[in-house]
């Protein structure tokens, strides 16, 4: 689109358009007498979003020479119009976002009464005397596939809360050197059935932090958890420390790694990197997802390093609380 001045709108205004005609319908109304108008386009990125148009009635005419001040006028309010959608745009993907959360928080528990029940009924079978090799095998494996259904489902619900934007408890200011010396405690046992070194560094002092104790725990043990999940020998090292405003949580693991391609995906809600399923690893690819939600709902910052069979290094920071 371009600028332009029309010097008498009941004139011929051929000129600038073959159909173009002046509707008088809002001079009646107004009981007003348009003399020229001056019109420019209201453009953002390439595109036209609308029109400014001034009317003017006084005996001094528009000019070419009022053209630039109206073009300014109208970029400024493209860019404010640009904003404005893009903020009702962003708005609505939120609630969006809430509504497919509640909506699988409903659709996910209403799974949970079944499959407890059924797992309980399978434990009553695998503990009845008498059962040849076969049933036995076959309602252990049963067993197994709920358990892991059960804890797919855990993980769903609690993902889904995470995403409907509400915290998993009570937001207080939390001690994540206790917090996370309680995690690599409940998980030194697995890591040493593998045969793993968990290394943990850890101050005795307090670090506070002001987030809910069970989000928390979930970027801990989802963290932590997965670095001894995903590696079949070598060593696990927690690291904890503050770094000027900041309280830092690393973990590295001497494990399979991302593959290249797959990086981009990793925060994507069940995803799974390529080589965590070809390990037959049972996961659900809903724990980072859950971790990255939570770690940005509390304006903190959540990196990693990988390279696939070498290992990987998550970085959590989280705001130090200044009392």
């Amino acid at each position: 689109g371009r600028s332009f001045v029309v010097d008498d709108v009941y004139g011929d205004l051929s000129a600038i358009d073959s159909e173009l005609q002046f509707d008088s319908h809002w001079d009646k109304i107004n009981k007003f007498r348009t003399r020229d108008i001056m019109c420019s386009p209201v453009c953002f990125k390439g595109k036209v979003t609308g029109v400014v148009q001034l009317v003017n009635s006084v005996t001094k005419a528009f000019s070419k020479n009022d053209v630039p001040a109206l073009e300014d006028v109208a970029r400024l309010i493209g860019y404010a119009l640009y904003h404005a959608r893009l903020h009702e745009n962003l708005a609505s993907m939120k609630q969006l976002d809430v509504e497919k959360a509640q909506f699988m928080r409903v659709m996910v528990h209403e799974l949970k009464s079944p499959v407890s029940a059924a797992k309980m009924l399978a434990d009553v079978l695998k503990a009845e005397p008498g059962l040849s090799d076969d049933v036995e095998h076959l309602s252990g494996r049963i067993t197994e596939r709920l358990d892991q259904l059960g804890g797919l489902i855990m993980d769903i619900l609690e993902l889904a809360q995470v995403k409907s934007g509400k915290p998993l408890g009570q937001v207080d200011v939390l001690d994540m050197a206790g917090a996370t010396r309680t995690c690599c405690d409940g998980l030194a046992a697995q890591a040493r059935s593998k045969g793993l070194e968990l290394n943990v560094t850890i101050p005795k002092d307090e670090i506070l932090t002001r987030i809910d104790s069970q989000g928390y725990q979930l970027i801990v043990s989802n963290l932590i958890g997965n670095a001894v999940k995903y590696t079949p020998s070598g060593s696990v090292t927690v690291d904890l420390r503050t770094e000027d405003q900041w309280a830092v949580l690393e973990v590295t693991d001497t494990g399979i790694g991302i593959p290249e391609g797959d990086i981009p995906k990793l925060f994507k809600e069940f995803f799974r990197a390529g080589n965590a399923k070809a390990s037959k690893i049972p996961g659900s690819g809903v724990g980072l997802a859950g971790v990255k939600s939570i770690v940005d709902r509390f304006r903190g910052q959540i990196e990693f390093q990988t390279r696939q069979n070498e290992g990987t290094t998550f970085t959590v920071r989280l705001a130090v609380f200044q009392p």
